[in-house]
């Protein structure tokens, strides 16, 4: 677990150093408190915010609150950023996010909420306990959802309704313990889907049936115990599972 956390934060700080980067490329325009922002990004990283800034210019593409203390995001926070493209709020404590949020940033493609402590979506390194079903409803550009490394327990197919070009979707060390047999049928692009240390005890038949697009599927150090003939029906262009670290002892001929 040692090596898994120093890779997380390693790939965080290269995150934080893009961005970095990329105000440089952009030349830079403006400082205030911590947070630094140039032509088309922005850098609130460590920077004590309990709400994110509201005096950004409008017409930035990449945002980034990661370490922060920001509880509650509501559209009022985003409100004018209509070009951002990618938004980063790891490890920020954030508790609660209202259902229209993300309406304030139709084209954004990148959310990455990794590092928090959901409890029933749902976003990682952070300490949200509740996400409103349909949160993400009208991001119908968003490609990459990060929310590994929180609390939730419980996910459904509401969680997901809008996210129809989704295509990487990371919910791995969190706590869920089953999966609804239609829980990613509002998401039929998905490519890769990262389920790892969970507590996930069995796979319903039908369940990755909408999923046709799905080569990548990690269900490894989980709680299973049998897989069902069926299970991964519809997977046509599946390449790699991952079923590691589980207890099951048999599997059925033609899982596949």
């Amino acid at each position: 677990m040692g090596s898994h956390i120093k890779i997380i934060n390693t790939l965080m700080n290269m995150n934080h150093i893009w961005f970095l980067s990329v105000l440089v490329l952009t030349n830079f325009l403006h400082a205030e408190a911590s947070c630094i922002w140039g032509n088309s990004s922005a850098s609130c990283f460590n920077s004590s915010l309990t709400t994110p800034p509201t005096d950004v210019p409008r017409n930035i593409l990449y945002l980034e609150l990661n370490y922060n203390n920001i509880p509650y995001l509501s559209p009022e926070h985003f409100t004018g950023l209509v070009k951002l493209l990618k938004l980063m709020i790891v490890s920020s404590n954030v508790t609660d996010i209202d259902a229209d949020t993300f309406t304030a940033v139709p084209n954004l493609g990148e959310l990455y909420l990794a590092s928090n402590s959901l409890t029933a979506l749902e976003q990682g390194y952070n300490l949200i306990k509740e996400i409103e079903t349909e949160t993400f409803e009208h991001q119908q550009d968003l490609t990459t959802l990060h929310l590994s490394h929180n609390n939730l327990e419980f996910i459904d197919k509401s969680m997901f309704k809008g996210l129809d070009s989704l295509k990487i979707l990371h919910l791995d060390n969190n706590k869920i313990s089953s999966l609804p047999v239609d829980v990613f049928e509002n998401t039929p692009s998905l490519v890769n889907i990262d389920l790892n240390q969970n507590n996930i005890n069995a796979l319903h038949i039908g369940t990755f049936k909408s999923l046709s697009k799905l080569v990548v599927l990690e269900l490894s150090e989980n709680k299973l115990s049998s897989i069902q003939t069926g299970t991964f029906e519809g997977l046509i262009k599946l390449n790699y599972l991952n079923l590691a670290f589980n207890n099951i002892s048999t599997l059925e001929p033609k899982i596949i």
